[in-house]
């Protein structure tokens, strides 16, 4: 499976959550409810000034990418560009918004709506499930100059993977030149995230703040275009596909 959207093209479909659990706005890019089940989904989050989002944890594994925006996720400073990721059951929070306001993808592998609050849901948490949480250091994306300027491939392991397969990239590949994601360790399904510049896939132009979902597609090529591309790679670990058994009911959420 591969799948593309950018964010210029997706926004239109924004529209605005106020409910007493969230403030804010929300842009969907893929997966819905009327795509169930194995279905990547992604969407992107623009939570108000100083909203604080109670914590909470989800069913299923997820990456967060802060995109724009200041803030704090528990008591930690957060901004451009940082990734979160946590393991099924793994509660976290509060996400709280700076003056301007935090935005984040969240990127899943596995459809899942809602959230579960804490710790009035601590009872829906199963015992003995292995918690997982990573946090990356900041990604400074490259200005335009320096990208289009760039002569050699650079590959930085942004989060090592670990012995479950999950990791995060950071590459950056100068204009025009080509790779072949399937080169990177593990087999799990993969965000890429245009952190700047352009990437070209399948034929399609994709700019920066677009995202693609890529599921056994060992012979996948993506190229910089003349732009050259700072990008990012978010590995789930493999079990991320399979269901974390039985659904339950979640409140709406971000």
């Amino acid at each position: 499976m591969f799948k593309v959207q950018s964010l210029d093209e997706a926004v239109h479909r924004r529209f605005v959550r106020d409910t007493p659990n969230f403030k804010g706005t929300r842009v969907p890019l893929m997966g819905g409810e009327d795509e169930p089940g194995l279905a990547p989904q992604a969407y992107l989050i623009e939570q108000a000034p100083h909203w604080v989002l109670q914590p909470h944890f989800h069913r299923q594994y997820q990456f967060q990418l802060i995109s724009a925006g200041s803030g704090q996720l528990g008591r930690n400073d957060v901004g451009p560009l940082l990734v979160h990721y946590a393991s099924p059951e793994s509660g976290y929070g509060p996400i709280t918004a700076g003056p301007k306001g935090l935005s984040y993808y969240t990127l899943r592998a596995v459809y899942e709506e809602g959230a579960h609050y804490l710790p009035e849901s601590r009872e829906l948490l199963r015992a003995g499930l292995k918690k997982h949480h990573a946090v990356s250091p900041r990604i400074e994306p490259g200005a335009a100059d320096a990208l289009r300027a760039r002569t050699q491939l650079v590959v930085e392991e942004t989060i090592p993977c670990t012995a479950e397969g999950m990791a995060v990239w950071t590459l950056r590949i100068p204009p025009d030149a080509r790779f072949t994601p399937a080169t990177l360790s593990g087999e799990g399904a993969r965000y890429l995230y245009v952190a700047a510049g352009e990437m070209v896939a399948n034929g399609k132009a994709l700019p920066a703040g677009s995202v693609a979902f890529v599921h056994d597609e060992p012979g996948l090529v993506i190229s910089a275009s003349a732009a050259g591309l700072d990008l990012l790679i978010l590995q789930f670990p493999c079990e991320a596909t399979t269901r974390q058994g039985p659904a339950i009911e979640a409140a709406a959420g971000a």
